[in-house]
């Protein structure tokens, strides 16, 4: 038995919202708790949302689930908070603002990898380091280097 379930997509992925209906069946079939929430994730990647507020908000009023929130896994933003909200509302305790507030600092990892590709490139850097090489190139050409 679940005191509480989160629903969790990812707002830069419009698949992965669309999904929940899938999800929240499954979810109301296997557990009788009203405590259902929508969590909206990765909201540190604004230039990427393809899911606005609006139909998060829609999307928890029309399903009457308890509650809705958005976060960021990578940065912590409002992880631990939701974690809070969502103890406290199940077993009966309506945590303040005030209260809440204590939850809101920011977690950082530091993750590392093996993945040789550098994630920060795009076209712009390429294209620079193209330049760079071509000029190297002519510089060596110049001096007879070639």
């Amino acid at each position: 038995h679940s005191g509480a379930i989160l629903l969790i997509y990812d707002v830069t992925n419009r698949e992965s919202f669309a999904n929940l209906d899938d999800w929240l069946l499954k979810a109301r079939k296997l557990s009788s708790t009203e405590h259902i929430y929508l969590l909206g994730n990765k909201v540190d990647l604004v230039g990427k949302r393809q899911v606005s507020e609006k139909e998060h908000v829609r999307y928890v009023e029309e399903n009457g689930l308890k509650g809705g929130m958005f976060g960021s896994a990578k940065t912590g933003e409002n992880i631990v908070r939701m974690f809070y909200k969502i103890a406290g509302e199940t077993v009966g305790i309506q945590l303040t603002e005030y209260e809440l507030a204590f939850h809101d600092k920011v977690l950082t990892a530091h993750i590392t990898t093996n993945d040789t590709q550098d994630d920060a490139r795009n076209e712009w850097a390429d294209e620079i380091e193209k330049q760079d090489m071509e000029a190297e190139r002519r510089k060596n050409s110049t001096f007879g280097c070639d």
